[in-house]
């Protein structure tokens, strides 16, 4: 008789061990994989033909920045997977305002600009 509970508590502890090393393959099984994009999306916005030295010429190239940011930053990809917008737009504008910096303090300065354009790139948690 001893031996035959030796047995059983055996098997026991076999199943039981057997069970949670199942359970904690499912478990892996069910991580969630977060992928980013890849190629990142870029704009080039033009502004040699606004006078930045006026309110008027900067409310456009903000107004233009803007839409470049949009579009570089939609709410889906074109898989139509969504994806961190705020984070996009965040990582987008931070790149824009030094540039745009510059670009004013040029014309203000009477500097004429090296380049022409505001460059816009989606940000890495795309």
């Amino acid at each position: 008789m001893m031996i035959l509970e030796k047995l059983v508590g055996t098997a026991a502890v076999a199943a039981a061990a057997s069970a949670i090393s199942t359970t904690a393959a499912v478990a892996q099984q069910a991580d969630v994989v977060v992928e980013k994009h890849l190629s990142p999306v870029t704009r080039y916005v033009p502004y040699a033909d606004l006078s930045l030295s006026t309110k008027e010429g900067r409310k456009s190239l903000y107004h233009r920045v803007g839409q470049a940011v949009d579009q570089v930053c939609p709410d889906f990809d074109e898989e139509g997977r969504a994806y961190d917008t705020s984070g996009c737009i965040k990582f987008a504008w931070e790149g824009a305002y030094p540039q745009i910096g510059r670009a004013i303090k040029d014309a203000q300065s009477g500097k004429s600009a090296m380049s022409a354009a505001i460059t816009i790139a989606a940000g890495p948690a795309r």
